[in-house]
């Protein structure tokens, strides 16, 4: 009896042991893949941000920057909280409009920039040639523009054949609400996340009077 007792003590014993060892790493796989769900949803949210303003800037050429970066703002607010300045910044966005000239030239038409986190934009401008690897290199849009328009018989006196371009930037430092104490030295945070859309703008608009 006393050895039956004996071996079941030690059981439990190393029950316990093995419950001890697992039980964080579980913890932490578990709070991890909670982790990554709110990171992957504060991505889609900057990205739809993105491509809301570059959708709302594409209806003409003379839509003010403002309301632009207004529009990506309502996209993001009732899910991320948007800091611009001080030290708790966490949030710049990047507004760039692009003029094509008739032989397919491009220059910065206007550009608007909110907030402070030292980012700057990824748009290779003619006189940066050649373009970094992670740099946007807007000739390939212009090129691809003309060869559609080209093709689907979109050119015209007035637009030629290429048309203007915005170009929407998204940054956000992801603050992690579940990631503290000592895990942070294993998973840093906060973290960047980012969205960027480029559209055409089909239609030349005078602005109101």
């Amino acid at each position: 009896m006393n050895r039956l007792k004996m071996s079941r003590d030690g059981e439990r014993g190393q029950n316990f042991v093995e419950i001890t060892v697992i039980l964080p790493l579980v913890l932490l796989v578990f709070f991890g893949m909670i982790e990554v769900g709110f990171a992957a949803h504060s991505y889609l949210v900057v990205t739809n941000a993105s491509r809301e303003g570059a959708r709302f800037g594409s209806r003409g050429v003379h839509v003010p920057i403002d309301e632009i970066i207004s529009v990506i703002e309502t996209a993001m607010m009732s899910n991320l909280k948007l800091v611009y300045d001080g030290a708790d910044a966490n949030t710049t966005i990047i507004v760039t409009q692009i003029d094509i000239d008739e032989n397919g030239n491009y220059n910065i038409y206007d550009r608007g920039v909110r907030g402070s986190l030292g980012v700057t934009s990824s748009i290779c401008e003619p006189a940066d040639s050649p373009c970094g690897t992670h740099a946007l290199d807007l000739q390939d849009f212009i090129n691809a523009n003309l060869r559609f328009n080209s093709t689907e018989g979109l050119c015209n006196e007035r637009d030629g054949c290429n048309s203007d371009l915005i170009v929407v930037e998204v940054f956000h430092m992801y603050e992690s609400a579940i990631i503290s104490g000592f895990v942070r030295q294993f998973i840093p945070t906060p973290f960047p996340v980012s969205g960027r859309a480029v559209m055409r703008v089909l239609h030349r608009r005078a602005p109101s009077l």
